[in-house]
């Protein structure tokens, strides 16, 4: 943890959702921070776009060598124009896509030098739009609300198998204040998808701005430790933290308040995420299902 973030570990889901309420606690009234879930506190901030050693990542598309910036950038064009062409080939339309985006992503030299300044403004619909699909992009989801927040960690903990090794880690809800000078905010249409609608999503954006960084330094350069000395915010982060094995908890308490998955993925995806949640909190709750004996149909009404 640096001097720019604070940590507050709850042992309960009880304590850690009304923490997060803007009913018990007021300074989330005032709208100016924005939160994101993940399933180990230990993770860093980090875009899929940056994450090494993934199926989709800058190292498995131009192989193990020292990756430059300018190759850096060209795997996330790449990437962004094959989601867009792929679109094609379905028949679907993406926001903001237009003939002079196209020629921007495939006219990129990865071997020129000079400033980079990516992305610039034009893209950040589409890549919003791609970002709430799954495609690896440089941006990062965050939500208005603290609650879908929660749901997101809490039900990637599910998909976790809990173990001896692993039983106490801890999920977490970061909490980061908008004002702070060290980031930028993309904050797209509703209309852009209806995920990020129900989701009340917003992102912030990793720029690449030129070739005098090396790569090895930006992609250690997380949001938690860009928060450097001279910004006015004295701690402009928090990781608020609870037991994973409390994760099936929050979910119940989540679904009283209407916060499920079938509600933040509109459509059959979220209905079949809302039955996923369901079983894993079940298994999560009652043990190993090898180590038990065959579920009864009544035990999961």
């Amino acid at each position: 943890m640096n001097e720019f973030q604070r940590n507050m570990p709850f042992r309960t889901a009880e304590e850690f959702l009304s923490y997060l309420s803007p009913v018990s606690n007021a300074i989330w009234r005032e709208r100016n921070h924005v939160f994101r879930g993940q399933m180990d506190m230990s993770l860093p901030l980090t875009p899929s776009a940056h994450r090494m050693g993934t199926d989709v990542s800058v190292s498995t598309f131009y192989g193990e060598h020292d990756v430059t910036i300018g190759e850096q950038v060209a795997f996330e064009k790449a990437v962004l124009l094959r989601f867009l062409e792929a679109c094609d080939h379905a028949g679907l339309q993406v926001p903001d896509d237009s003939e002079a985006l196209r020629r921007s992503l495939k006219q990129f030299d990865r071997s020129r030098s000079g400033n980079y300044n990516w992305p610039t403004a034009e893209f950040h619909r589409v890549l919003a739009f791609a970002q709430h699909h799954g495609v690896p992009t440089c941006l990062l989801d965050w939500s208005r609300n603290p609650f879908v927040a929660s749901y997101f960690a809490a039900s990637s903990v599910l998909t976790w198998k809990l173990t001896e090794a692993n039983c106490s880690a801890r999920m977490a809800v970061w909490v980061l204040d908008t004002r702070c000078q060290a980031i930028n905010v993309i904050e797209a249409p509703g209309g852009t998808s209806p995920y990020l609608a129900a989701q009340s999503g917003l992102f912030t954006v990793s720029m690449i701005k030129n070739e005098s960084e090396t790569l090895e330094s930006f992609y250690e350069t997380r949001l938690d430790e860009d928060l450097s000395p001279g910004h006015t915010d004295p701690e402009p982060l928090q990781c608020v933290s609870l037991p994973a094995s409390e994760a099936s908890e929050v979910l119940h308490i989540l679904s009283l308040m209407g916060i499920t998955g079938a509600k933040l993925f509109p459509g059959y995806e979220g209905v079949s995420r809302d039955v996923k949640d369901w079983a894993r909190a079940r298994r999560l709750s009652a043990g190993p299902v090898e180590n038990s004996h065959r579920y009864e149909i009544n035990q999961f009404i």
